[in-house]
């Protein structure tokens, strides 16, 4: 009975009540997958930036793994310190072509 006075006091029959219920239960469902999927790709790019720039961390140690045993290696030799900056440029260039590739394209992509 207070279903059909509620209805009757909107001015609604209890097919349209029914309707208006149904469509408000969906939209709120649809609100909530829509702040689900928000979320979800928040935490996606989130974890993105941890990983590259965990990978960034990575590349730079190498880098400056590899200038320190050329520094030492190359016992002052000027041919030998321009065969390290090539291969430093080899190098640094290789990873910033990976780390830019993988910043376009995201990890979760």
């Amino acid at each position: 009975m207070s279903r059909r006075r509620s209805s009757a006091a909107s001015g609604l029959s209890l097919r349209e009540a029914d309707r208006v219920e149904r469509a408000r239960r969906d939209a709120e469902l649809t609100l909530g997958e829509y702040q689900t999927l928000a979320h979800l790709k928040q935490e996606i790019d989130r974890i993105d930036s941890e990983l590259l720039g965990g990978a960034a961390w990575d590349s730079y140690c190498r880098e400056v793994g590899l200038l320190r045993k050329g520094l030492a290696l190359s016992g002052g030799s000027q041919a030998a310190l321009e065969l390290l900056n090539r291969k430093l440029d080899l190098v640094s260039n290789a990873n910033n072509r990976r780390l830019a590739s993988l910043g376009r394209r995201g990890f979760g992509a």
